[in-house]
């Protein structure tokens, strides 16, 4: 363990990056008796204002006793007024951003939503890994699973399988020089919810070249082009914003 202390360190200092990313993971046969689910992946390009309010902003979710909209939610009666409803704090002007589909698919055999949730997460985050010129960057990744959520900003988690996503996700920062963070939403406005249930057509924010031929077909076709390629066209003439 002795020898691994030089690597305990963090630079607060990296610039963010000028993209905002999400993933979302789809539960076995959420599509059919036969679907092992699937994920999503998307990002949205973010002004320096808005990469500044999310930097700023709280990753830990705010609650309240009623749900956004006044409604009281499933329970007509509430035993007492404590806050249990939770919300994101991060600025809503990036939900109405427009939103690309960078990744898309379905995973090759069926397990638990927070297995699939933490997979997504750092399948994000090993895809930017390999283009040298995301390195020495923060970057941010929205989770609406609050148990992946929450392993992955802490870095560990009790359960097996989920420690062993924060492990390569560790792995992962620390071979690219990231810093990378998982803000939770409500799954209302997590924008790859549309990304991993293949619901293309009413998904404003995904480019024609990229939906499905059969919106809605539990086995879309592959992206037309790379998720590092995607990446790389953003990252071109955007400076870096610091926080």
């Amino acid at each position: 363990m002795s020898s691994l202390l030089c690597f305990m360190n963090v630079n607060l200092t990296l610039p963010a990056a000028p993209l905002l990313f999400a993933t979302d993971a789809r539960g076995p046969s959420d599509l059919g008796s036969s679907d092992p689910g699937g994920f999503g992946i998307v990002a949205t390009t973010l002004t320096k204002t808005q990469a500044l309010d999310v930097w700023r902003s709280s990753f830990t979710p705010g609650k309240t006793v009623t749900k956004l909209d006044g409604s009281m939610g499933r329970l007509s009666v509430r035993a007492s007024m404590k806050p249990t409803i939770p919300f994101t704090r991060l600025p809503s002007s990036i939900f109405t951003n427009k939103w690309q589909v960078l990744s898309f698919g379905n995973w090759k055999f069926a397990d638990h939503i927070t297995a699939g949730e933490a997979r997504a997460h750092w399948k994000c985050i090993q895809c930017l890994a390999s283009r040298p010129d995301t390195h020495s960057h923060r970057f941010a990744v929205l989770q609406d699973n609050m148990p992946t959520a929450a392993a992955m900003n802490k870095g560990r988690a009790c359960a097996p399988l989920l420690n062993y996503y924060c492990r390569r996700r560790a792995a992962t920062n620390l071979a690219a020089n990231f810093m990378s963070a998982a803000p939770w939403v409500q799954t209302g406005l997590q924008p790859a919810d549309a990304a991993s249930r293949n619901m293309f057509k009413d998904y404003h924010g995904a480019a024609p070249e990229h939906w499905p031929e059969a919106h809605g077909s539990p086995c879309p076709p592959k992206i037309s082009r790379p998720f590092t390629s995607a990446v790389q066209e953003s990252f071109v003439g955007v400076p870096n914003i610091h926080h």
